[in-house]
């Protein structure tokens, strides 16, 4: 039985620090008596913050704007080294633009071409007598398909139950208006 007291003596019990209770049941005790009081006073808070944000932030943009031009009357040097940055900035973006417009303007004088030589090609072809604007030779820049990717392609590009001239299209059309009648007999 010794054995058995001191086991159930060693064992530590849980409990619960004070400090704990007490914090958590004055929280308790001011949610349950002022909660709605709260409740009004956040959502009016966060409301009046979404209202006057962007109002906080220009003023905030136009104090920074003003102690930088501050600075910049204090040390022009600094100015004028930001300036030259910038504008080599632009001037890389700049060289860059223009670099992308040649490369781009090369390849619309190579398009250009190709279309020029087609059209001689075809020009040539029609003098020769074997057609003008052949719709069966294949054009140098087009793979060519087999007939069931051609033919699969052809089903999808419209829709077979739509005919415009049909009359039975779009919702507007099936309005008919109602004919007079004179069923007044005056």
């Amino acid at each position: 039985m010794a054995e058995q007291i001191n086991v159930q003596q060693s064992v530590p019990q849980n409990v619960t620090p004070d400090v704990l209770t007490t914090s958590f049941l004055t929280v308790k005790f001011i949610i349950e008596t002022y909660g709605w009081f709260i409740l009004i006073i956040v959502s009016a808070l966060f409301f009046l913050y979404h209202k006057y944000k962007p109002t906080y932030e220009k003023w905030r943009e136009t104090q920074e704007l003003l102690k930088e031009e501050e600075e910049n009357k204090k040390n022009p040097d600094l100015s004028y080294n930001r300036q030259l940055k910038m504008e080599q900035a632009r001037l890389r973006l700049q060289e860059k633009v223009s670099v992308d417009y040649a490369i781009r303007k090369e390849r619309e004088a190579e398009l250009a071409e190709q279309k020029r030589r087609l059209k001689i090609e075809e020009w040539e072809k029609h003098k020769e007598g074997r057609g003008y604007h052949s719709k069966s030779a294949i054009k140098p820049t087009q793979e060519p398909t087999d007939a069931k990717t051609l033919k699969s392609k052809r089903t999808n590009d419209y829709r077979p139950e739509f005919n415009p001239l049909g009359g039975g299209g779009g919702g507007s059309s099936g309005y008919r208006p109602s004919r007079r009648m004179n069923s007044g007999g005056g």
